[in-house]
């Protein structure tokens, strides 16, 4: 017999090693592993106040007993250890276990139920969800694919059926119940056997969806990345600017009581009326933020809109804004479901609140300024509390009155109804009083005697249900004027504390903010000395009163000499007080130095954000100003040339020739710095190939040498060989990152006793690239969480603890390594290892080769120019004309239309603009292709270097040269002689 238990109805359980028997009115009944037990050595019993019965096997785990059946609690659920040995539900509900092996374990009833990858999700990392017509359950992730929950049974859905690879965006059930998937690449509609996509070939402008909508008439909508379109009868309409639509990506639509549908973008609110009328609301208007996410029309009139800065109510014309000043539990708001009770339910980074809509509204009102939410996180069974939002729709309320939202770790739901919070009260406790730092018992009343001023309280809170510390609060009554936050503090001392009569409380709350009544008080009386009581006070004011008429007399004859004295010191002071003014003058001239200097970081932010764009804007006119500074920088010297030695205008030209040459520098330089911005605002893309290693360090430290020339000196020591396998852009992110954090170990105005020195070298087939530096290093007990996401050890404000995080899973993903070596006093080195990869192998050698056995001198070829910008194809004929018969066309339909007739057999290169209105130089390379495949294969791209996907798509298959604007006239000028030479000589492939 190893457990005894009497149950609640009478019956008495006894565990056993062959079982667990059960006792009742003369009666035994044995229970053993065919019954359902995890195991026939019963260890531990208890009963919950429900009336279930909790079995612990000494092997098998925990198993219920309720409604006559086991349900047996193991591995699968959690439980670490296969011995239970003990059992015990406390006072707040839940079951304490505890295990021979696996330490304590704390079970629960949770309002939420998680379902993710043990549950037979493909990915945790759940975008969208929806129920369809049926009542099955549609889920969709950023790389599982789509999956069909239906009465228990889940069907996945793939690229076997159809769907393309990677994250599914949007979900909507027409009203045929045909149902919609919305990706990166299309829309794609299931008819119940397969997915048919969708795309630009049926007229949908654009295939990278945010959202979809089925409205009442049948139509369906499509959020897209370049706005609004509806699909009608078949027919696609595109909503732009032009006909008052959004211009920016709809990433939620709602359609209210009346038909009115609704739109959510990221620049803003946007309605449409029966009539066809596009509205616009923004922040001028009242909205909480222009980044709508989420929109849902409340059945009672208005629509609720979230925002990644609050939450919006408008109705009846008038917008009221929610943030977390009106009690929200965060100002991101992804997703908004209504329940049967009248409670919002919305979803953000910190978990999913509740909010009563009768508070929210009366708030609106103005009868209240606050509203009470209630906020669900994973001490409420979510396996992760962050939820995903921008996607449609990112949350669902099923005909069982159920709710589901996305998270980070698959998919939860929450029953409305069987919600019942039951969060109970913290208990405060005081632990400890020391009197002079010595404990003393503090039941009943505590005297402090003569000379016993200081006092200390050692106090605490627990809470069974609640992992986290709750917070706390105390006062001494006589001393405090109000309550005091004790943080995270859990001891107060009170020092050199007057004569009188105290009270210390001590009070805790829940995560509901609600606060308990007092815990202990301790009466507390601080005994006065002889000189702190009153009569002695009358006394001592006696004999003052005495003296002072005593002292009167002497007095007025030391205020005559002490005068004299004054005038001498005023004028002392007088100088010192202007030494101090000079001082003080100079240190707000540095101060004022320092606010420059912080507004202007501000705006190098700001530059940042807009450096991919602004770069692509430099390149086009950057393109011709370079152009046509070599152009007339080689009339110039032609001209200088031609004019004899000492005559009047040779001296102007040669000056003119000098400011040409500083202009050409100075946009060579301008050139590098935009090269320099791409490779650090390029999109987080998954491409990889050679990528050189000693270019990449070299950007990073040029961006970083703000931070780095005052605290260091930069060494480079690289090795032979640079070429690693991986991503630029990453790369890049990611040696920026472990050089500003190198410069920030060290201190300012000492960079020649300190230096930063970046090391390369090969080890086998891996290069190793270290960053190392001479500054405090890291402790021992830091440095194993220096990658965990969210740790850091700089002060609040100026670091994430995203930085190293990031930079370990950007070279894991490219098949690398990244270690950390430090001693404290003597510096640290952040050592990196990724594949290495050969140098690329130029094709120009081959062509220069070839052009050698050309006869005579250079060859002159016939060069068409596709570019719809004027001055960049007249800068591109002026460069080429001298060597080249050069042809412009600023049509790329006209360019079409000549090189698919006999025009396109004369000429050897053409140079074609990759993005133009009319017609791109994508679809003129794909017409070509199909109808003169010759000709195709002479285009050269001319691109600014902002690509869309589709470009960057394009730019990866075909092999076709590409020449980046600005380009380098004389560069440019040798490229297409060679290209030139191979097309003459009919050596088969590309241009070049």
């Amino acid at each position: 017999m190893r457990a005894l238990l009497e149950g609640q109805e009478g019956s008495l359980w006894v565990g056993t090693d062959s079982g667990l028997v059960r006792l009742q009115e003369g009666r035994a009944r044995l229970y053993t592993t065919r019954d359902g037990l995890p195991g026939d050595k019963v260890r531990a019993l208890a009963e919950d106040r429900d009336g279930n019965l909790w079995v612990g096997a000494e092997e098998g785990g925990l198993a219920r007993l309720s409604e006559g059946g086991f349900a047996v609690l193991g591995s699968k659920q959690g439980l670490s250890g296969a011995g239970v040995i003990s059992l015990l539900e406390d006072h707040e509900g839940s079951l304490w276990v505890g295990t021979a092996s696996g330490g304590l374990h704390r079970l629960r009833d949770a309002p939420f139920v998680a379902f993710g990858q043990p549950e037979g999700l493909r990915d945790e990392l759940v975008s969208v969800v929806l129920e369809d017509r049926q009542g099955a359950l549609w889920v969709g992730s950023y790389s599982g694919g789509l999956t069909r929950m239906k009465d228990g049974e889940l069907t996945h859905f793939g690229q076997e059926e159809g769907l393309p690879v990677g994250n599914l965006r949007a979900l909507t059930e027409d009203r045929d119940g045909k149902l919609w998937v919305g990706t990166s690449g299309g829309a794609f509609r299931y008819d119940g056997r397969s997915f048919t996509r969708v795309g630009r070939e049926q007229g949908l402008p654009d295939e990278l969806l945010f959202s979809l909508f089925a409205d009442s008439r049948g139509d369906v909508w499509f959020g897209t990345l370049g706005g609004l379109s509806r699909l009608h009868e078949g027919t696609f309409t595109h909503f732009g600017p032009e006909r008052g639509g959004p211009e920016q990506p709809v990433v939620s639509i709602a359609e209210d009581s009346e038909g009115t549908l609704w739109f959510g973008s990221f620049g803003g609110l946007y309605r449409r009326t029966a009539d066809g009328a596009f509205t616009r609301y923004t922040t001028a208007e009242g909205l909480a933020g222009n980044r709508v996410v989420d929109v849902y029309a409340d059945p009672r009139g208005g629509v609720w809109a979230g925002s990644s800065t609050g939450l919006t109510l408008v109705r009846g014309g008038r917008f009221t804004r929610f943030t977390t000043a009106q009690g929200l539990v965060d100002d991101a708001v992804f997703r908004i479901l209504e329940d049967a009770e009248g409670h919002l339910w919305m979803s953000c980074n910190r978990g999913i609140s509740r909010v009563s809509r009768r508070e929210l509204e009366e708030v609106a009102e103005g009868q209240r300024t606050t509203v009470r939410p209630l906020l669900f996180d994973r001490r409420d069974g979510m396996r992760s509390a962050e939820c995903n939002g921008g996607m449609f729709p990112s949350g669902w309320r099923t005909r069982d009155g159920k709710l589901w939202f996305p998270t980070l770790r698959g998919l939860v739901s929450v029953d409305p109804e069987k919600v019942v919070v039951r969060r109970p009260l913290a208990q405060p406790r005081l632990e400890e009083v020391r009197v002079q730092g010595r404990p003393v018992p503090f039941a009943g009343k505590l005297v402090l005697e003569p000379g016993q001023r200081d006092v200390e309280f050692r106090f605490t809170a627990l809470s069974l249900g609640d992992s986290t510390r709750p917070p706390l609060r105390y006062r001494l009554v006589g001393h405090d004027e109000d309550w005091v936050d004790g943080e995270d503090r859990r001891s107060v001392s009170y020092t050199h504390l007057p004569p009188g009569d105290y009270r210390f409380m001590v009070t805790a709350a829940n995560r509901d903010a609600v606060w308990t009544d007092p815990g202990p008080v301790v009466e507390l009386t601080v005994v006065p000395r002889y000189y702190q009581t009153g009569w002695f006070f009358t006394l001592c004011a006696l004999g003052v009163g005495a003296l002072a008429m005593g002292g009167y007399a002497l007095r007025v004859g030391r205020l005559k000499r002490r005068e004299r004295w004054l005038e001498a010191r005023v004028d002392e002071r007088t100088r010192e007080l202007a030494r101090a003014n000079r001082e003080l003058d100079e240190n707000l001239r540095a101060l004022r130095q320092a606010q420059s200097q912080l507004v202007q970081a501000g705006k190098m932010v700001a530059v940042g954000t807009l450096a991919a764009g602004v770069g692509h804007e430099i390149n086009n006119p950057l393109a011709y100003i370079v152009s046509n500074l070599d152009h007339v920088s080689a009339e110039t010297g032609a001209l200088k040339r031609e004019l004899p030695v000492g005559v009047p205008g040779r001296r102007r030209l040669e000056d003119m020739e000098r400011a040409l040459s500083e202009a050409r520098h100075g946009a060579d330089r301008v050139r590098r710095i935009v090269q320099d911005l791409k490779t650090f605002s390029r999109g987080d893309e998954d491409v990889s190939g050679p990528v050189d290693l000693h270019a990449v360090l070299d950007s990073a430290a040029k961006l970083a040498s703000n931070e780095l020339t005052p605290r260091a000196r930069l060494v480079k020591d690289y090795g032979e060989s640079g070429w690693v396998d991986g991503n630029e852009s990453r790369l890049a992110q990611v040696f920026l990152n472990l050089i500003i954090n190198s410069a920030q170990a060290l201190p300012e105005g000492q960079s020649a006793t300190h230096e930063v020195r970046l090391v390369t070298r090969l080890d086998g087939e891996r290069v190793v690239a270290e960053v190392r530096d001479s500054g405090c290093g890291i402790p021992p007990d830091v440095i194993g969480r220096i990658f965990d996401p969210f740790f850091t050890t700089k002060p609040v404000g100026v670091g994430t603890g995203l930085g190293l995080a990031l930079c370990h899973r950007f070279i894991t993903a490219m098949g690398g390594e990244i270690a950390v070596e430090s001693e404290p006093g003597k510096g640290t080195v952040v050592r990196v290892t990724l594949r290495a990869a050969a140098a690329p192998v130029s094709e120009i050698q081959g062509v220069r080769a070839m052009q050698q056995e050309q006869e005579g001198s250079r060859v002159r070829g016939r060069v068409m120019i596709v570019d719809d910008d004027v001055m960049v194809s007249s800068a591109l004929r002026r460069t080429l004309a001298r060597e080249h018969d050069v042809e412009v066309v600023t049509s790329s339909r006209q360019a079409l239309e000549l090189l698919k007739g006999p025009k396109g057999t004369e000429v050897d290169v053409v140079l074609c603009d990759l993005m133009m209105p009319d017609l791109t130089g994508m679809e003129l390379h794909a017409d070509l292709e199909t109808s003169a495949p010759a000709v195709a294969r002479r285009m050269v791209f001319v691109t600014g270097g902002a690509f869309t996907p589709a470009a960057r798509t394009f730019m990866d298959t075909v092999k076709n040269a590409r020449v980046d604007k600005p380009f380098d006239p004389q560069l440019l000028r040798e490229q297409v002689r060679e290209w030139v030479v191979k097309a003459r000589s009919g050596v088969p492939g590309q241009a070049a």
